[in-house]
């Protein structure tokens, strides 16, 4: 199995899972947390420099995703995921629990719902198949922020790679996935992070997963930000993971 991922850092191990279109480069803000913890940076299958289409499934990110950890012998870790990658990172919990140290969810949903979305992803996928992917990838990097500054969204668009396969099997994927059923029963300290101006899930799902939790996880949501916080609010967003897993460590009685 060939795996496309970032090391760096040392510590415990914190993961971080890029959003739908995306790479591990999209982190690149982040990768200042690498001076506390070890930041392992996958790309999920068929996205960035992987090109394995043939098996795309959430379930099938997850499971690609914990056997990089056990190539590189980590037991257990941090889970950060953003938009799909928070799904991922709650397939994650669902397949294989005790691997999980804590979850850090990131403008994602844990229900996206079969009635109605067929359609709406039909028309998503026509779309796609029928504009310029520079249009695409520019109106896509537009509608992730509050406030679409140039540079922000320059910085966007460097961090997306749209491929045609990978965009079609992983939206169709998408559709269906129920984690709340799960939420009630997670073990592992929780953080929620919402955008409150979130175009692409806005942000009643954050507060819908947080409910879900029966009030155990964290729920943070930024104000004037979009779907992006990781690029939009960089600053306040590390702080906040630190802040976070920095607890987590001290309650587990771990020297930070």
């Amino acid at each position: 199995m060939v795996f496309h991922y970032l090391d760096m850092g040392k510590g415990e191990p914190l993961v971080l899972i890029h959003g739908f279109g995306s790479k591990k480069e999209m982190w690149k803000n982040q990768f200042e947390l690498s001076e506390s913890y070890r930041l392992i940076v996958p790309d999920l299958l068929g996205h960035g420099e992987s090109n394995e289409v043939e098996n795309i499934s959430i379930s099938n990110f997850a499971k690609n995703i914990i056997s990089l950890l056990d190539h590189l012998g980590i037991e257990s870790a941090h889970f950060c995921g953003i938009s799909l990658g928070g799904i991922v990172a709650q397939e994650i919990y669902h397949l294989f629990p005790n691997r999980v140290m804590s979850l850090i969810l990131t403008n994602t949903t844990s229900y996206l719902p079969k009635t109605g979305a067929k359609w709406f992803l039909k028309k998503k996928i026509d779309k796609f198949k029928s504009s310029p992917k520079e249009d695409i990838v520019t109106a896509a990097a537009i509608n992730c922020f509050y406030d679409p500054k140039p540079e922000i969204i320059q910085e966007l668009k460097d961090a997306l790679l749209l491929k045609d396969e990978t965009y079609i099997k992983t939206a169709k994927e998408t559709i269906g996935v129920n984690y709340l059923f799960m939420l009630p029963f997670i073990k592992v300290p929780t953080l929620i992070i919402g955008g409150l101006y979130d175009k692409l899930l806005p942000v009643i799902l954050a507060r819908q997963t947080h409910l879900m939790t029966l009030g155990r996880a964290k729920l943070v949501i930024f104000d004037k930000c979009g779907h992006a916080p990781v690029i939009e609010h960089k600053k306040r967003y590390n702080e906040l993971l630190l802040e976070f897993l920095n607890k987590h460590k001290q309650s587990l009685g771990i020297n930070k």
